[in-house]
This record gives structure tokens, C-alpha cells and sequence, in this order.
């Protein structure tokens, strides 16, 4: 049974294909091949061999003279240069608004204005002028902290908060 679905599977593509041919509605290989031969006499088309094709300049490419006019076009900005440990450390200590402490049974914890703590010893990710720091909150004592980044070192006091009207408040909290 499949054999005889194939068998006329085929002689059906085949006479629909004689039919398109002798229509005019497909064109014959024969005639296709001298169509791609007299547009190639009349256009002069010719194959451009592979090592010309590499020196061909990209039709995206400016000018010369308008590249040169409008300047680099690829040269990123210079980064800001890195900031040394003592500077580093110290602008990390501006932007933390340390607001109290809890230090007790063998860990410590400093608070900030936020509503967020940190743990003594842990390390606190702060980006620079697009350069990152990782500064280690050294020590937290009632009243000052320690921040760390390799040999420099800065204590700051903890500014101690009273007023409830003056602490940020989580949308959780509320």
C-alpha cells in the first residue's frame, strides 16, 4: 500500500511540474541557464577572487577625512584612577550612617540608619568612582566602629539616634 501512495505521490509532482513548465510559470533549467548567462554578459558580472574581496573596504566605513573630523569613535572614557586604602576607607566611613551597636555574648553588630546591621568581621562591598573596595568592618565597640582595607585603617563614632521621628523606617516596618 505505501509503495503504491509513493508511485503516485510522484507521478502526481511530476505532471504538475511538466504542466507549471508549459504554463510558463516555471522556468525550465535549460532556460534558466541561458537567462544567468546573458545577464552576465550584459552586466560584465565576474567572480572577485578572494584575496581582492579582503582588501575591500567595508561600505560602512567613513571616510577618512570625516573619521579624522569627528574624532576617535572607539576610545572609552579613562576610568577614574583607583583610590589608595587610606582614601578608600575613609570615603566608605562617610557614606555608612551608623546610628548604635548591640555588642554582646561574643558578636557584635553595627546598626545603621536604614534599619540594616552588619556583623563585626564582615566585609562590606562599596563601589568608588566605579571602582569596587571591599572593606572589612574591623571592630564595633558602644560607641565607635573600625573599618579596615589592607594596612589603613579609620574609628568613627556611632552618632546615637533618640528621636524615632529621625530613623528611616522600612516599607515593611510600616
Amino acid at each position: 500500500m505505501n509503495h503504491c501512495f509513493c508511485a503516485l505521490s510522484i507521478l502526481a509532482v511530476t505532471s504538475l511540474t511538466a504542466e507549471a513548465v508549459a504554463a510558463g510559470a516555471v522556468t525550465s533549467f535549460s532556460k534558466r541557464a541561458e537567462l544567468l548567462q546573458g545577464l552576465e554578459q550584459a552586466f560584465e558580472i565576474r567572480d572577485v577572487p578572494a584575496k581582492d574581496a579582503i582588501q575591500l573596504e567595508s561600505p560602512f566605513a567613513l571616510p577618512a577625512a570625516k573619521q579624522a573630523a569627528s574624532g576617535p569613535q572607539d576610545a572609552a572614557p579613562e576610568p577614574p584612577p583607583r583610590l589608595n586604602d587610606a582614601q578608600a576607607v575613609v570615603a566608605v566611613a562617610d557614606t555608612l550612617k551608623a546610628v548604635g551597636s548591640t555588642v554582646g555574648l561574643g558578636r557584635a553588630f553595627l546598626m545603621l540608619e536604614d534599619r540594616r546591621s552588619i556583623e563585626e568581621g564582615k566585609t562590606i562591598s562599596a563601589t568608588i568612582q566605579g571602582q569596587a573596595y571591599e572593606v572589612v568592618l574591623e571592630e564595633v565597640t558602644m560607641s565607635t566602629y573600625t573599618l579596615r582595607l589592607g594596612s589603613a585603617s579609620v574609628t568613627r563614632p556611632i552618632t546615637s539616634i533618640t528621636d524615632p521621628a529621625k530613623i528611616k523606617r522600612s516599607a515593611n516596618a510600616e
